[in-house]
């Protein structure tokens, strides 16, 4: 049974980013910004009504602390704020609990998981994409409420299930594209 060996713990020395990189980088680069605008700007909007509050200028700056850090783009996350709605979280206090448990895990807690099975992590990720699973009981509703979402959904699923995230992106922007004409034309 394969495991997941070495976990490296710590933080990677900041570093200036490397500029001859760029355009290799670029157009991944554009993706994931495409993607990470999207999802934190709609769950952004989504809570900002629920609860009257706007969160994006603190995003800006965890953006421009990252780049020199080796990070992942900071990016919204709704499972992690629906649950912090959820639970009726209204300050800082949880995010600064759950950083503080990654921390954690960042600086102790790999190497304990040297032993670890990666089918146990196949199976935390396939519980993870549970309620991504759960759109599909909602397509008739969304055929209801907008034929041209709802292709616009398919297109999307198709694509990238078929592609890659970034071939299904592209398709699906260009698709969306193709029914805001058609909308207008219509």
């Amino acid at each position: 049974m394969s495991i997941i060996a070495h976990i490296p713990t710590g933080f990677p020395t900041p570093a200036i980013p490397k500029f001859s990189w760029f355009t290799t980088l670029l157009p991944d680069a554009i993706i994931i910004a495409i993607v990470i605008y999207a999802v934190t700007i709609s769950v952004a909007k989504l809570f900002a009504q629920k609860h009257n509050y706007v969160e994006v200028r603190a995003l800006a700056v965890c953006q421009m602390i990252s780049s020199f850090l080796l990070c992942m783009p900071a990016s919204g996350g709704l499972a992690r704020s629906t649950l912090n709605s959820q639970i009726g979280s209204k300050s800082q206090v949880t995010s600064i609990v759950s950083s503080s448990l990654m921390l954690i895990v960042i600086l102790w807690v790999g190497p304990l998981l040297y032993d670890l099975p990666t089918c146990v992590l196949s199976a935390i990720i396939a519980i993870a994409l549970r309620p991504m699973f759960r759109q599909f009981l909602q397509l008739e509703l969304l055929w209801k409420t907008s034929f041209y979402d709802f292709l616009i959904w398919i297109v999307s699923f198709v694509c990238t299930v078929t592609w890659d995230v970034s071939e299904g992106l592209i398709c699906a922007i260009g698709f969306a594209l193709l029914t805001v004409i058609v909308r207008i034309q219509w």
